[in-house]
């Protein structure tokens, strides 16, 4: 992967306390949904989240995808009734990288975490019943906390189980919209020079002033000589990816035409 001369995603300052959250109540409030992004972690030796789904009222009902000392992500649940519940995956992030992360929570007594290097799954039965704040960057709890020291891009939130070969394919650097169909993907969050939702109604607004940067190229290779290709256009004061798929050759001669994006192609 390689970065982009146009602005792809954000990066967050805990020192001044930047995060973002949605505009909207979430519509995702529960198992079964996942999360992809891609993320480059400065380190830090206390949690960090990095994704919230929860109550804005209390401590103790969310879930969350976070960083915990030493690098490792983890898929949290966090009910009143339960003590946290963690899949924390085996091998740490690499800081200072941009990197591709898959969360999911299929059911209430399941988690699971994804990169390319690793993975981590726990069955712990877990209730989070108060669920009406969504942020990136912080645990945005009634008690705001674990601000994310780091990048983030490309946030995809969906409904339902993903498949392992949606999974790999999420974790390649295919566009989600490539990914899954219209009905399993709630939001897509590019990050590209706007809190934007291209996909659903749950625009951002930004606290603590998250300055963009340089994002992942997302080059996929794909059969048939073709590759899975995102090319970032400025337009008046945004820069927003168009996905689609050219031939390889191509893209080496760097004589690239981008189609429409193309909904679904990565069967279950």
């Amino acid at each position: 992967m390689a970065e982009t001369d146009f602005p792809m995603g954000y990066q967050f300052d805990p020192e001044r306390q930047s995060y973002c959250r949605s505009l909207q109540p979430p519509t995702i409030t529960g198992p079964p949904w996942w999360l992809s992004l891609w993320i480059k972690p400065l380190g830090g030796e206390s949690r960090q989240v990095v994704v919230f789904l929860g109550s804005r009222t209390t401590t103790v009902s969310y879930f969350t995808l976070e960083v915990l000392p030493g690098g490792y992500p983890a898929a949290v649940s966090m009910g009143p009734w339960h003590a946290r519940a963690l899949a924390v995956a085996s091998r740490p992030l690499t800081p200072a990288v941009w990197q591709p992360v898959v969360a999911e929570w299929p059911a209430s007594f399941r988690r699971a975490v994804y990169t390319r290097e690793a993975s981590g799954i726990n069955t712990q039965a877990v209730s989070v019943p108060f669920v009406n704040e969504l942020a990136f960057a912080r645990a945005s709890t009634a008690q705001p906390t674990a601000y994310f020291a780091g990048a983030v891009a490309w946030v995809a939130l969906g409904r339902g189980i993903l498949t392992p070969r949606q999974i790999m394919a999420l974790l390649s650097g295919v566009d989600p919209r490539l990914v899954v169909g219209r009905g399993l993907l709630g939001s897509f969050w590019p990050l590209a020079d706007g809190w934007g939702d291209l996909h659903g109604s749950h625009p951002l607004a930004a606290s603590g002033d998250p300055s963009p940067l340089p994002g992942p190229m997302i080059l996929q290779p794909g059969g048939g000589g073709l590759a899975f290709w995102t090319e970032v256009r400025g337009a008046s004061s945004r820069a927003w990816p168009h996905i689609g798929q050219v031939q390889s050759s191509h893209v080496a001669a760097a004589k690239v035409s981008v189609l429409s994006p193309s909904w679904g192609k990565i069967a279950g």
